[in-house]
């Protein structure tokens, strides 16, 4: 396995043609995000099954709002979204 070149998110952005024909070309590259690397970006071998493998992450929670800050609302949302109608025209 050859080494692996690093470069960073917005290189690669910024560079996607070039780096994507390098990748053709059999080289490999680590992408990272503010230095921590991230994924790596390889070529796929003729006949050989395209797949996505994702970084095994946690599930981010999902956003709680406290008690405190619920309220019910003084009107449908049907009307209010009327009233802002009415205030554009």
């Amino acid at each position: 396995m050859t080494m692996a070149e690093h470069i960073s998110q917005r290189e690669l952005r910024n560079e996607s043609g070039k780096i994507l024909r390098a990748v053709e070309a059999g080289e490999e590259f680590v992408i990272t995000n503010r230095g921590r690397p991230v994924a790596r970006l390889v070529g796929v071998e003729d006949g050989a099954e395209r797949r996505c493998i994702l970084p095994a992450q946690k599930p981010s929670r999902p956003l709680r709002i406290g008690k405190q800050y619920r309220r019910k609302l003084s009107a449908s949302t049907d009307e209010l979204l009327e009233g802002y109608r009415d205030e554009r025209i």
